[in-house]
C-alpha cells in the first residue's frame, strides 16, 4: 500500500497529471523514487482515469493552501528561535 501522498513519487506524479490532464497514457515509471519502484502496479491502478479541469484547479489550489501553511510554520518556527537564543543556555541546561 501507497500511504506517503506527499512524497517525492506521490508529487512528481500529481505534478505531471495537473501539468498534462490529458495524458493518460504517460510513463509514470521514471518518476518513481525508492521503494515505491516496487509498487508499479498499484500505482498503475491508482492513477487510471483523467484529472478533468475543475479537479485541477481545486488540487492545485489545495497544494498552494498547503504551500502557503508549510511557510507560516517555517516563518513561526524562526520567530520562535529568535525569541529562545537569549535563553539558549538555560534550555541547553534544563536538558542534561
Amino acid at each position: 500500500m501507497c500511504r506517503d501522498t506527499f512524497g517525492k513519487s506521490a508529487s512528481a506524479i500529481l505534478s505531471h497529471l495537473l501539468n498534462h490532464p490529458g495524458d493518460q497514457d504517460f510513463d509514470f515509471r521514471p518518476l518513481l523514487h525508492g521503494s515505491m519502484l516496487k509498487k508499479q502496479d498499484e500505482i498503475a491502478l491508482a492513477i487510471d482515469g483523467a484529472i478533468n479541469e475543475v479537479q485541477a484547479s481545486k488540487i492545485t489550489l489545495c497544494l498552494r493552501h498547503m504551500d502557503k501553511l508549510k511557510s507560516y510554520i517555517t516563518q513561526i518556527e524562526a520567530t520562535a528561535m529568535l525569541l529562545a537564543a537569549p535563553y539558549s543556555g538555560t534550555i541547553t541546561s534544563a536538558y542534561r
